[in-house]
């Protein structure tokens, strides 16, 4: 070789090289982010796990699971379990800034409500999966979902729609005759976008404003012939879909099996579905193939999309005598 020859690339190795490079990107990306994905599943595992640690120290000292809606006062001042179960995931000093006994109301905060708007901002991180993007908004929200049984299934009992938990009802082991470990505690729920201005059926909740019978003839097969039509124009809907944790309502804290999980059908709701049992508000989230779900004996499985409808159903409810013959 020549003194002075330099060493070059042409044009053609150059495009073989980024050809290469480009093709080993696209096989390792998806795999990146699966692996986290992975990662991110498994962190909103182990906070549901904390929620059933939680759930069970209040049992402990109380006697009882707590209750799914709780009124101190003469207001309306539902605060939900997550609001009792701030002391057993030692976030006292929170638990001590909530003013039970001033009450709170659904949407934006009332004068007489004003000093529980610190508290109720306030991110709690174990009511989040990091899986959610919407887990960085300004009012953190919640992730996860109290188990509210069905709508509306012909009970007398206020509000006890055969879940886990309901408004004033605290309940105790006991009443679990279906067994802990068949009956659902708690579950995922994609929160909503916040946007009035925009539909997103995986996030959101739509008005059916259904003119015919009562609120008490809404069954989850009913449910879900009306949430499946929904308007091809933009829905009335409901986009604050779990913007506080400290809220008692479908809305915010409360789930149903009325579908199977991330079920193609969107929620929906008869208008004003603050009341309890007149919506569908179903278990979704953003891992592919399924939602994590909390068991009444504190175990935390990843139960699939699916998941027939009978069994989802049935690990819905407490005491309905329902065999389930899926180990999970």
């Amino acid at each position: 070789m020549r003194r002075g020859d330099r060493f070059g690339v042409t044009l053609i190795e150059l495009l073989v090289v980024m050809g290469i490079v480009g093709i080993l990107f696209a096989l390792f990306f998806p795999a990146i982010n699966g692996a986290r994905e992975a990662a991110r599943r498994l962190e909103c595992a182990n906070r549901l796990h904390q929620l059933g640690v939680a759930i069970h120290s209040y049992h402990t000292d109380h006697g009882v699971f707590p209750p799914g809606g709780y009124a101190w006062s003469v207001f309306p001042s539902f605060f939900s379990p997550h609001a009792m179960l701030l002391p057993y995931l030692e976030r006292r000093e929170l638990y001590n800034h909530l003013n039970f006994d001033l009450g709170l109301r659904d949407g934006e905060l009332e004068a007489r409500t004003l000093g529980q708007s610190t508290a109720m901002r306030e991110k709690v991180s174990t009511f989040l999966c990091p899986s959610d993007p919407q887990t960085g908004r300004l009012i953190p929200g919640n992730s996860f979902r109290a188990c509210v049984g069905q709508p509306h299934q012909g009970t007398t009992r206020y509000y006890d729609y055969g879940g886990a938990f309901f408004l004033f009802g605290p309940v105790p082991v006991g009443q679990f005759t279906d067994g802990l470990s068949q009956t659902a505690l708690m579950s995922e729920r994609i929160m909503g976008d916040d946007l009035a201005e925009i539909y997103t059926p995986s996030r959101d909740v739509w008005f059916t404003f259904d003119p015919d019978g009562l609120p008490n003839t809404y069954t989850s097969d009913r449910f879900q012939a009306r949430c499946s039509a929904p308007p091809i124009l933009l829905p009335t809907h409901e986009s604050r879909i779990g913007k506080y944790w400290t809220i008692a309502s479908l809305r915010h804290t409360h789930y149903n099996h009325a579908f199977t999980p991330n079920s193609s059908t969107p929620d929906c709701a008869r208008d004003g579905f603050q009341v309890q049992g007149e919506g569908v508000v179903n278990a979704r989230s953003f891992h592919p193939g399924g939602v994590n779900l909390l068991f009444g004996d504190g175990r935390v499985r990843f139960v699939a999309d699916g998941v027939t409808l009978e069994v989802w159903r049935a690990l819905g409810t407490r005491n309905k005598g329902e065999q389930i013959y899926v180990q999970f």
